[in-house]
């Protein structure tokens, strides 16, 4: 049986998810249809940055399965309990400061999951919905 592959040591990978340009377009649609709030200025602040916004998805529409399904298709080589549960949508607008990447969890959020079921450990997947997006 052949070795699992692991995150490198960065802790991250980047992967062309396939999807066709009619779902990357649904998602765009539906992604500016929705109302967001700002968000943390720095991962685990008290302070909201207006130029940066989110929006949990509550209910999952066709193309936010579609996306998930190609989500676990590629976390699937990584273990089987890389399973995709929250989605949102975060929007930036322009004239805002670089911001710190978004692979920190706060230690009360990685304690809850912990909790929920053992060995689990929450993690990100960025799917950039348009072309020039900087991740």
């Amino acid at each position: 049986m052949a070795p699992k592959p692991t995150l490198p040591a960065c802790g991250y990978i980047v992967a062309d998810l396939g999807l066709p340009v009619a779902m990357v377009d649904e998602l765009l649609s539906e992604a500016k249809g929705r109302t967001y709030e700002p968000v943390f200025k720095t991962v685990g602040g008290d302070e909201d940055d207006g130029l940066r916004q989110q929006l949990r998805v509550s209910r999952r529409s066709a193309a936010i399965a579609n996306l998930r399904n190609a989500i676990c298709d590629i976390t699937a080589c990584l273990g089987p309990a890389w399973n995709p549960t929250v989605f949102s949508f975060v929007l930036s607008l322009s004239g805002g400061d670089e911001q710190e990447p978004r692979q920190d969890y706060p230690n009360e959020v990685i304690a809850t999951a912990a909790k929920k079921k053992a060995g689990r450990i929450p993690a990100s997947a960025i799917f950039a919905l348009e072309e020039g997006t900087i991740l």
